[in-house]
């Protein structure tokens, strides 16, 4: 199991029986004062973390973000309460902020992100932050978490002509992706405004011939928009894995297998449209139908969770080492085969047919 887990604030007009021996212990403790013991008691160890977790729903909700270190954001309630302060925060890593709509008086409604100063001081040790375009233009205040490693910015995002402005670019990161699109705008330069960029990820959405935007392209429009923005990201000097989550709402059979053969003939024919090549740490994700259909809002966060192996960094991580063995393998074939003018021939056949 990954660290992520689903996690709001109770309610606190909700009362429930807590039932077992830390209940006994805490019978007569109001509800305030067991919640802030039973966390104190859980950031001990795991395992008395894991055992305070069963004693009912809601405690299980108080005690969760220190075992998984996980915390996610659904209402403006949550954000109050996380600003307020909460022991759980001390030891949160990774931060989901969903669209928490705020209402005004003139009948509109802003998206409402925690205010940073007071976030800093309850969270010193975020470093992963999860945003979707209605909370990015809040987060600008956040550039206090210097230490921040891992931004994934989930839903349709900027789609409009410098809509990436209002995206802080923070040096300290690791790892970026863009969940559901590919990102437009893209700084120009990412070498220099991502010095330590390890890992980049972002969609590929196409429906048949057209692009699953709102914008009127073509599926050639598209790729040439993923043609430049992969030149530019190529070129940070620390990167060693890109990812490129390929979805095709058009087609049925999504989920239809593909030879390793035919999905490495088509990694090097997307590349073949950008300048800086570098295919090796390209890494390509046909998404089946039924993950199309769970992609298509908000992704599953425990999909980006570098501690599980089954996310996607983890999962193109092993491709990557897989290239690179294949490599060392073809190197050592093609020195072999410098005697043997057939064995030879047959190599470069392969990699015509890899070309396209």
């Amino acid at each position: 199991m990954g660290s992520y887990v689903s996690y709001t604030y109770p309610d606190y007009e909700a009362q429930e029986l807590l039932e077992s021996r830390w209940c006994q212990i805490l019978s007569n403790a109001p509800k305030d004062i067991a919640r802030i013991i039973l966390e104190y008691a859980a950031q001990n160890d795991r395992a008395t973390a894991a055992s305070i977790c069963l004693i009912s729903k809601e405690v299980n909700g108080w005690v969760t973000p220190i075992l998984y270190r996980t915390v996610e954001f659904r209402r403006c309630a949550d954000i109050e309460i996380a600003e307020r302060g909460n022991p759980s925060l001390r030891h949160t890593r990774t931060l989901v902020l969903l669209d928490t709509e705020q209402y005004l008086e003139n009948g509109l409604y802003t998206f409402r992100v925690p205010d940073p100063e007071r976030l800093y001081n309850h969270c010193p040790d975020l470093c992963e932050l999860h945003i979707s375009e209605n909370t990015v233009r809040g987060i600008h205040g956040y550039t206090l978490f210097n230490q921040l490693r891992r931004l994934v910015v989930r839903g349709r995002t900027f789609l409009r002509p410098g809509e990436f402005v209002f995206l802080p670019l923070y040096p300290s990161l690791t790892h970026l992706a863009f969940v559901h699109d590919i990102p437009r705008n893209f700084t120009k330069n990412a070498a220099k405004a991502f010095p330590n960029l390890t890992h980049f990820a972002c969609s590929y959405r196409v429906h048949g011939t057209n692009s699953e935007t709102p914008t009127p392209e073509t599926s050639n429009m598209l790729a040439d928009q993923l043609a430049l923005l992969l030149d530019n990201v190529l070129r940070v000097p620390s990167l060693r894995v890109v990812i490129v989550i390929v979805q095709d709402f058009s087609q049925k059979h999504a989920g239809a297998a593909i030879s390793d053969d035919l999905r490495e003939a088509h990694i090097r024919r997307l590349l073949k449209r950008v300048p800086q090549k570098n295919a090796a740490i390209v890494a390509l994700f046909y998404l089946t139908s039924e993950e199309n259909r769970q992609h298509h809002d908000m992704p599953d966060p425990q999909l980006w969770d570098v501690s599980s192996k089954l996310s996607f960094w983890s999962r193109a991580e092993e491709i990557v080492r897989s290239k690179e063995r294949d490599a060392v393998e073809l190197a050592g074939d093609l020195y072999a085969a410098t005697k043997e003018p057939r064995r030879l021939l047959a190599i470069i056949e392969k990699e015509r047919y890899w070309d396209g």
